[in-house]
């Protein structure tokens, strides 16, 4: 089974995931801007506003996943409209399993405070992750969400990656269709016309309605295509309309008719063909059953996902697209199953040396994300790739991770893992990469029961993510806390904690000086705590 693509961005200060329709391939994109914070790490969209809290403290105790929730929740009542939104989101995600009656209050008090956001991406990242979050609980509702949306915004430097009602839309529609099923379909099509006037039409949102159509109803299914195709032909505000369109006709490629499927392809082709390079400098490197090929085009990248189908309905179409692109003709001799991909697009700079500096820090990011979902099933794999990654930082995280994977098949080596990754995590130098590899390690020391390891570094790591956030915070006032450096870290130290000691674990949490940092950290250790096995059972 294929994984869910991911699209990553780093913007000012940090980086964006979004799930998306899962693709033949594993892709990790990465668009990276040439600004840094003075710790070194990349740093988010900053809000309006924000003070920074006085020190309180908050008695937390153990407590129960719900009263945790409840505390957050009565925490954040003071923040800042997006820091409001922010902490709603985390409670709806967590709180569907726990407290679900809340957290679809929430998640209606999180739409309207999105209202009192300026009009920017981050205003656009809360309405979408309210429909994504609300779409199992209430599928009508999250669809009128959607439809409220704000229109998609281009970005600091004036590209448009994605229109992010579309990442809204695959959880929404499939929810609300699952729920109403053949009569819903007349509301999701006129929803689906509207994103596609406004701004990309949501192609992964319909393939699942399409597919399920063609088996009953295939002229239904196949004027809904031709729809899509139009939708593609007349062009886009988004970026991200063509790995779309390209992952819709892989999908759809088995059930069509040679004649529909090469007029997809040429829809595709004709619209690769004529994009130009984007504002930036775009690198990818896809990995086959055959060997690897790098690109330095989007739309090249494309055109050499789709060749195995073109070459199979079309010999001579395909030799004749290699002979009119070198790298497309380079790469013929690895053309084959794609197994993942590494992105990195570079915005804001033409420094030639910067460029190469963050896109070997991209891809090396993207093989993070690779090992981190190969380890467990594969840690040989998952060990060798992690011997490429030349940043000292990510190789020991990387190192963390493989040791996870290797704990039931081979402790030893899990036990040699964990000791290397110790010691190159005490040599870094740089406290922001020193910290993310601590949090690396507890979870790693949590998760293969190495009790020792992780109380040895658990309060230090604890200390200096709060040094550094506090720090990020005061460099950079306004931001999120989500965005903050360190967050990730501390969030990692409480959910494995949890699962380590409760006691040692809550009492650190208790003593958080920063009011927004331990309303997010309730949330993490509400939901490592639901987590455990003694209250799955409940």
């Amino acid at each position: 089974m294929s994984r869910p693509r991911v699209a990553c961005e780093v913007f000012l200060g940090g980086v964006r995931e979004t799930p998306v329709q899962p693709r033949s391939t594993a892709t990790l994109i990465i668009v990276l801007l040439a600004l840094c914070s003075s710790s070194g790490r990349l740093m988010f969209g900053q809000v309006v506003s924000r003070e920074n809290p006085k020190k309180q403290e908050h008695f937390v105790g153990k407590g129960n996943p719900s009263d945790l929730l409840v505390r957050s929740y009565d925490l954040g009542k003071q923040f800042t409209p997006e820091e409001r939104g922010m902490q709603l989101l985390r409670l709806i995600n967590v709180g569907g399993k726990i407290h679900q009656s809340s957290a679809k209050s929430w998640a209606e008090e999180a739409f309207r405070t999105s209202g009192q956001v300026s009009i920017s991406l981050n205003r656009l990242l809360l309405q979408r992750n309210v429909v994504v979050a609300l779409a199992p609980y209430n599928s009508k509702r999250a669809l009128q969400m959607l439809r409220e949306m704000d229109l998609p915004v281009p970005n600091k430097e004036g590209v448009m990656p994605e229109d992010l009602r579309v990442s809204a839309a695959g959880p929404a529609f499939r929810s609300y269709w699952k729920q109403v099923g053949r009569p819903g379909l007349p509301a999701l099509r006129a929803l689906a016309i509207q994103m596609g006037d406004t701004g990309q039409y949501p192609f992964s949102a319909m393939l699942p309605i399409i597919l399920e159509l063609s088996k009953r109803e295939p002229l239904q299914a196949s004027s809904l295509i031709a729809e899509a195709q139009r939708f593609y032909d007349r062009g886009s505000r988004s970026n991200s309309a063509d790995g779309d369109f390209v992952a819709f006709i892989e999908a759809l490629a088995p059930d069509l008719s040679h004649e529909e499927l090469r007029s997809l392809l040429e829809s595709a082709v004709n619209k690769l063909a004529e994009k130009k390079k984007t504002d930036g400098s775009f690198h990818v490197q896809v990995y086959t059953n055959k060997g690897s090929a790098i690109f330095d085009s989007k739309s090249d990248e494309l055109l050499f996902e789709i060749l195995p189908l073109i070459a199979e309905i079309d010999p001579q179409w395909d030799k004749r697209l290699r002979s009119e692109d070198q790298q497309l003709a380079q790469a013929a001799g690895v053309s084959g199953v794609i197994q993942r991909t590494e992105a990195v697009s570079v915005y804001g700079t033409s420094d030639a040396t910067v460029i190469a500096r963050l896109s070997q820090e991209g891809m090396e990011r993207a093989r993070l994300n690779d090992i981190a979902g190969m380890a467990m099933e594969h840690p040989a794999q998952a060990l060798a790739l992690a011997s490429s990654i030349s940043d000292s930082g990510m190789r020991s995280i990387a190192l963390s991770d493989v040791a996870t994977g290797y704990s039931k098949e081979d402790p030893q080596m899990a036990s040699a893992l964990l000791t290397q990754a110790k010691q190159s995590t005490l040599q870094l130098t740089n406290l922001s990469q020193r910290e993310a590899a601590l949090a690396a390690l507890s979870r790693a020391a949590s998760a293969t029961r190495n009790i020792a390891l992780f109380r040895e570094i658990f309060e230090r790591a604890f200390d200096l993510g709060e040094e550094l956030f506090q720090e990020d915070l005061d460099s950079h006032p306004g931001q999120t806390a989500l965005s903050a450096d360190a967050y990730e870290d501390l969030s990692t130290l409480v959910q494995a904690g949890i699962s380590v000691d409760v006691e040692i674990t809550m009492a650190r949490l208790s003593a958080c000086t920063d009011s927004v940092l331990q309303a997010y950290l309730l949330i993490d250790a509400a939901a490592a705590l639901a987590a455990l096995p003694k209250n799955q059972e409940n």
